[in-house]
């Protein structure tokens, strides 16, 4: 198993190419954290509700019994179960909150409301954990 590895998910409030930019000791988890597109967003919470492998541009997640194995072209790198959970409960979190501040379209999309109550539910799975 990795040592803990930390990642900081911050809502970019500017116009530019990402909702979200993510800082981290790992490019990695910077890359993976940092979003630019809402289908991103909308595959990765229905792979991570179904803990499925999950592929989508570059980047790869694929769950193991305890532990995640997060991938993009060049790299891997594999977290704890509830390590990698924490972070997209966090990411979920400010997409939600940032979409609603910023009034964004995305909310009015079919999709939206299943994914705020697939955020809510991976908050108490990672509790629970």
């Amino acid at each position: 198993m990795e040592v803990s590895k930390s990642v900081q998910i911050e809502w970019n409030e500017d116009i530019d190419i990402y909702m979200t930019y993510a800082k981290s000791s790992d490019p990695l988890l910077e890359s993976f954290f940092s979003v630019n597109e809402w289908a991103f967003v909308r595959h990765l919470y229905l792979a991570i509700a179904q803990e499925s492998e999950f592929e989508y541009a570059d980047r790869s997640l694929q769950f193991e019994e305890k532990s995640v194995i997060l991938a993009d072209a060049y790299t891997s790198v594999r977290l704890d179960k509830s390590e990698f959970l924490a972070m997209a409960v966090d990411l979920f979190d400010i997409m939600i909150v940032g979409a609603n501040n910023d009034h964004h379209s995305v909310r009015y999309e079919p999709w939206w409301l299943e994914f705020t109550e697939s955020a809510y539910q991976l908050r108490r799975h990672a509790e629970l954990l």
